[in-house]
Parts: structure tokens; C-alpha cells; sequence
């Protein structure tokens, strides 16, 4: 069942972050901690705008009048990226959430997980026309992420062995996530404790301050 946003862009004038002057795109695989970098340095001052959010929605929307066995998260995102691309699924996911939170048009930063291919990235930044642009890879062993993943959301993925996440990361690699990760600016480990994430992001942002205290 293909996507159809017809009825939430009535809601929007305008999809352009005319106001952002920075845009933190976050790669990394299934499990890394991608969101949960993003919510974190929302106490930085930067809006999340949570795309794979609007994916879960919308998927959930879907398969909640799905007749017969209903496809995981994973299938239908690929059935509807094999129908329409996978820029124009990222822009129908964007122009969702702001249907959803258009008071994110007025952020001055902004936080964006899920980003897997340079393309797709490059066509987002069209929104973004007065913003810098940096990419952060939030890297994980692949283990510790197919534990993640098993506790977080096995309902809409199903069940991962370590193979199958591996597999998953070939599919990624694939469409574009292993060139995005070489230009990224920086490799963020979350690989311990939550506390230790995040004291490693804090630490990314304080260097991220005094780089541009000497610019």
C-alpha cells in the first residue's frame, strides 16, 4: 500500500527552514542510537525533526487496516521507497512532521536522525537554504545494536539474529549509508552505558563550541 500525504499538505504554506542556520544530520545503522543522540542535544537548543517518527506513524496507520499478514516496518518502508524513491519518501516524511509540528519552521537549529544516502541528503538541503550542514555517524558494534533493536521495537522489525542485522547493514551500505558515514565530521561511540553516550556528546559539543568561538 503506497503513501498518500495528499491530505496533510493542505496544512502547510510553506516547507522551507527559512530561520535555520545549522542542520545536524545523524547516520549510523539500526540500533546505534541515532534518536536518542537526537533527543539528547535537544537540551542543546536544536529541534528534532523526527522522521523515522512519522515513519512509524504512518506505518502503524497502514497495517492497523491491513487485511491477511501485515509486512514489517522494514518491508513496507522498502515497498514504498521500490515505489516512489527514496528522496521522495524522506521528503513525504518531512512534509508529515511539519504537518504534524509546523512550529519547527521557526527553528534556528535543527536535529535530524535516520539520514542513510548522500542523494537523499543533498535533496534535503534544498529545505535548509541558509543553514550549515554537518553529519555526525553514531557508531555501535554490531551486537550491542541487534540487542537494541530485539528490546526497542521487535513488533514492527521482527525478530534479528546478528546475521540478519549484518544483512541489514549490507542493505544499507547499499543504498548509500557507508558514503555517507566517510563524510562525516565526526564518529560518536555508544557503545557502554547511557550515561556514558552522553557524556561523550557532551563532550562533542564543547569541541563543537570552541571550533567556532575561534572562527
Amino acid at each position: 500500500m503506497s503513501l498518500n500525504l495528499v491530505e496533510h499538505e493542505p496544512r502547510l504554506k510553506s516547507e522551507i527552514f527559512w530561520s535555520c542556520t545549522e542542520v545536524i544530520w545523524v547516520a549510523g545503522y539500526g540500533g546505534a542510537g541515532k534518536s536518542t543522540f537526537a533527543r539528547f542535544i535537544e537540551k542543546f537548543g536544536h529541534s528534532r525533526v523526527g522522521l523515522g517518527s512519522s515513519v512509524r506513524t504512518l506505518y502503524k496507520e497502514v497495517v492497523s487496516n491491513w487485511e491477511g499478514k501485515a509486512p514489517t516496518l522494514l518491508e513496507w518502508v522498502e515497498e514504498q521507497i521500490n515505489v516512489i524513491g527514496e528522496a521522495q519518501f524522506a521528503h513525504d516524511m518531512l512534509k508529515h512532521r511539519l504537518s504534524l509540528q509546523p512550529e519547527l519552521l521557526q527553528a534556528e537549529r535543527v536535529v535530524i536522525p535516520s539520514m542513510r544516502n548522500p542523494e537523499v541528503l543533498n535533496s534535503m538541503k534544498a529545505f535548509f537554504p541558509n543553514a550549515r550542514h554537518r553529519i555526525v555517524f553514531i557508531d555501535a558494534p554490531l551486537p550491542i545494536r541487534t540487542k537494541r533493536l530485539e528490546r526497542r521495537d521487535s513488533e514492527e522489525y521482527g525478530e534479528y539474529s546478528v546475521v540478519q542485522m549484518a544483512e541489514r547493514d549490507a542493505v544499507e551500505d547499499r543504498v548509500g549509508l557507508q558514503e555517507l558515514i566517510k563524510s562525516a565530521e565526526v564518529t560518536i561511540k555508544n557503545e557502554g552505558s547511557l550515561e556514558d553516550f552522553e557524556k561523550t556528546i557532551r563532550n562533542f559539543f564543547r569541541m563543537k563550541k570552541g571550533k567556532n568561538e575561534h572562527r
